[in-house]
């Protein structure tokens, strides 16, 4: 659905899915601190297992309800560096992994088609002396 909709995303390795942060905002359909959580723990692990799946990067920041501020959504000021560091060790990671992978950089195939030529001109040419040097100067 995404790349249906998101035609430049052309490779998946370029999504990611991030883990929903914890809040302990109750409601009726779950009226209890723990049933709220139980049911955002199983919420990130299908998350975890579809972006798996799909071969989407995943990323979590480890936010527990302690780092919560009082009205049980937001992230308490002192802990704002959470999401920081995690998003910078996220990208430092996957800047690692391209830098390791020559692979990641493609050739286009007007690139490729030209390499091949001059080096099907070169062959000729290395041929062509070949025969020259060999035959005493007859062509074949």
């Amino acid at each position: 659905m995404i790349r249906l909709n998101h035609h430049h995303i052309d490779h998946v390795d370029k999504i990611t899915i991030a883990a929903t942060f914890p809040y302990l905002k109750v409601s009726s359909r779950f009226p209890t601190s723990d049933l709220l959580l139980n049911n955002i723990n199983l919420y990130n692990q299908q998350l975890q297992i579809l972006s798996r799946r799909l071969g989407f990067s995943f990323i979590d920041f480890h936010i527990t309800p302690e780092h919560l501020h009082r009205d049980h959504l937001n992230l308490q000021h002192q802990y704002n560096n959470i999401l920081d560091t995690t998003i910078i060790q996220y990208f430092d990671v996957i800047i690692a992994k391209q830098v390791k992978s020559p692979q990641s950089q493609h050739r286009s195939s007007t690139a490729i088609t030209r390499r091949n030529k001059g080096r099907h001109e070169k062959l000729k040419e290395k041929q062509q002396q070949n025969i020259l040097q060999g035959g005493k100067g007859v062509l074949r």
